[in-house]
């Protein structure tokens, strides 16, 4: 699936709880993009891991970052013609996201500002 255009405000922010881990949650209208961010949400569970992946993704965009954000072979986010492409074993073979780079560069700092406001509160939402 290939996403060119998304309405970043239309896209909805929890947070799910396993016993004591908690990582965000997001969801939007394409079914593949959220299937995509919960796949990956082992490396978007804190602040520190959202803000190391904009950093790698605006590396990676520059091409100043070797093929992937993340360093596994079994899950990829790679860049190229304007898009980043996200691939994960997890999910299938098959499945893959390419998201236009407008997209991601926006949506990771908005989840930044998400967390940053949930640590503030003593309560923890869930869907």
């Amino acid at each position: 699936m290939k996403i060119d255009e998304l309405n970043i405000e239309d896209l909805k922010f929890g947070v799910l709880s396993f016993g004591e881990y908690q990582t965000p949650y997001v969801e939007s209208d394409f079914h593949m993009l959220t299937r995509t961010i919960q796949a990956f949400r082992d490396y978007l569970d804190s602040i520190e891991k959202v803000e190391q992946m904009l950093e790698n993704s605006k590396k990676l965009k520059t091409g100043n970052l070797v093929a992937n954000c993340i360093g596994e072979n079994e899950s990829l986010i790679s860049f190229k013609d304007d898009y980043f492409q996200f691939y994960t074993a997890s999910i299938s073979y098959d499945f893959c996201l390419k998201l236009h780079f407008e997209i991601w560069l926006k949506l990771l700092p908005k989840l930044i500002a998400f967390m940053e406001n949930e640590n503030k509160k003593s309560v923890t939402y869930k869907f």
